[in-house]
């Protein structure tokens, strides 16, 4: 989320990954993007893109929305960055529309959204009948995390799987042949057939 934002929730969320990241003892790395609009998307996209760039193979990000994994795994495919083969990819509230828009499926961490609205219509139904209310915060916790491809990096270890995958990925819907993938690839057909 970029720092400009003033959402207090993305600031939770960094705490909550910054938490977590140092009590296990990995080292994590949180990139501040930009605030996106139409006139500045494609810079926007550009500085992530050379973010993504500098990652090692094999890295997981968290992405503070689905909205913003979706960009992620945008810039990926303009890279040519196979997800998850190289990243691995997963988003925060479980949009159904958002796990559509991309070739790669986004696991997402589905939010307890019917608990939360459940909490909303108790405080507000005590509000309404004029009882005294301490000022408390109550904590809904996720309900569960949606694993989809984007994060299922155990399938495939093979390069030249890892490769024909992503390139059927990228052209599956042009007509290709599977002369092309072994072209793309660069290995016969016996060789690709025995690792796939």
């Amino acid at each position: 989320m970029p720092d400009s934002s003033r959402k207090h929730w993305a600031a939770e969320r960094e705490y909550a990954f910054r938490q977590l990241v140092a009590e296990e003892k990995y080292r994590g790395v949180v990139y501040q993007g930009l605030e996106t609009a139409p006139e500045n998307w494609q810079h926007a996209q550009n500085r992530l893109a050379d973010w993504l760039q500098t990652l090692p193979p094999q890295t997981g990000i968290i992405a503070v929305t689905d909205a913003r994994a979706r960009h992620v795994l945008q810039a990926c495919e303009h890279l040519h960055i196979p997800v998850p083969e190289k990243l691995c990819v997963i988003g925060i509230d479980n949009e159904e529309l958002t796990r559509y828009l991309s070739r790669v499926a986004l696991s997402s961490v589905a939010q307890g959204a019917r608990q939360m609205g459940y909490q909303a219509a108790k405080l507000l139904h005590r509000l309404l009948a004029r009882e005294e209310m301490p000022l408390q915060r109550i904590l809904v916790p996720p309900v569960r995390v949606i694993a989809r491809r984007s994060t299922d990096y155990r399938s495939l270890t093979d390069p030249a799987v890892i490769q024909a995958m992503h390139f059927i990925r990228n052209h599956a819907c042009k007509g290709i042949k599977v002369e092309q993938v072994l072209d793309a690839v660069g290995i016969s057909r016996s060789n690709l057939e025995k690792t796939f």
